[in-house]
């Protein structure tokens, strides 16, 4: 997958918010020409980019 997939992926309808799992950090970090592509697709889309988190914290732990 890369850029132009992104691309047709994100114009699929408004029920596609964005990237996810964006977990190639290397290439991030490293400027990945392909990876840069997706990002940049993404948000020239108005879409948002995401990778992995932890999410919330627990409550009561």
């Amino acid at each position: 997958m890369g850029p132009q997939e992104v691309a047709e992926a994100l114009s699929w309808g408004d029920d596609v918010i964005g990237l996810g799992e964006a977990m190639n950090f290397p290439g991030v970090v490293l400027g990945d020409p392909k990876m840069e592509g997706e990002i940049a697709t993404t948000l020239k889309a108005g879409k948002i980019v995401k990778a992995i988190s932890a999410g919330p914290p627990a409550t009561g732990a």
